[in-house]
């Protein structure tokens, strides 16, 4: 909440999407159909003449570990979320990478499969990794005998730290495929570290298989959960609204003198 009085300087508005210029040419808006119903409806309550900043919501959470997180201290790093979605929040030279369209670090596109049999399909690997994917994987394993099976990914992990099997089994083969993720990730961008967040990425439980896996196929790499966990993409929203709101008064004093 601002102090009574206080003007509102900037507003940060953190979206599961890339950003790219609206079609008037006077702002930016999501650049695909996921996210921008969701904006469009926000938009509609947002103050006037307030300046509004889109920022993607995983490199949100790349800027709170930076800042508050895991990776404090380290100015080169990828934030690799893993939860429903994928998404890679890459970090720089202590500066988050967008790229040209706004869109590095959308793992979503990385073609997948790729082999002789089988055609790639558009965000099929955000499909094959996401958690409603590994429920469904769940579903299959499961036998009568292993009792109810899981409906949530939350139920499915922490079945699996009681080393209840065969959600020990599914969890240690979802670590190995985000291993393999981060291992394409460090061919890449070769960071130094990877912070593991999002609803599944952050559980310790696939720290050690992501770790081995990594291991096996790529560069060393340092490999840690995230520090600030659901709470990321908001923490670092709100550091780089008060980032905007201080260039935007800093340029106004400016503009006058």
């Amino acid at each position: 909440a601002l102090p009574a009085g206080a003007p509102l300087r900037a507003i940060v508005v953190a979206i599961g999407d890339v950003t790219a210029p609206d079609r008037a040419g006077t702002g930016m808006r999501p650049a695909t159909a996921k996210a921008g119903p969701v904006f469009d409806a926000v938009s509609v309550a947002l103050p006037p003449g307030v300046p509004v900043h889109l920022e993607n919501n995983v490199n949100c959470a790349a800027l709170a570990e930076l800042h508050e997180g895991a990776a404090r201290g380290r100015r080169t790093f990828g934030y690799l979320r893993i939860g429903v979605g994928v998404g890679l929040g890459i970090v720089i030279g202590g500066q988050v990478l967008r790229g040209a369209n706004g869109a590095a670090g959308e793992l979503a596109r990385l073609p997948y499969p790729w082999d002789d049999d089988r055609e790639p399909r558009q965000e099929a690997l955000e499909a094959y990794v996401g958690s409603q994917a590994l429920l469904r994987r769940a579903a299959e394993a499961w036998r009568e005998t292993d009792g109810p099976c899981p409906r949530t990914a939350e139920r499915l992990f922490a079945l699996a730290a009681e080393g209840r099997e065969p959600a020990r089994s599914l969890v240690a083969r979802h670590a190995a495929d985000v291993g393999r993720l981060a291992a394409a990730v460090t061919a890449v961008l070769d960071p130094g570290l990877i912070v593991l967040g999002g609803s599944t990425g952050a559980d310790p439980q696939l720290l050690s298989g992501v770790r081995t896996e990594l291991g096996r196929l790529s560069w060393p790499t340092e490999v840690v959960s995230s520090q600030i966990g659901d709470l990321g993409t908001v923490v670092g929203a709100a550091r780089l609204a008060v980032a905007k709101g201080v260039q935007n008064v800093t340029e106004g004093a400016q503009v006058k003198d």
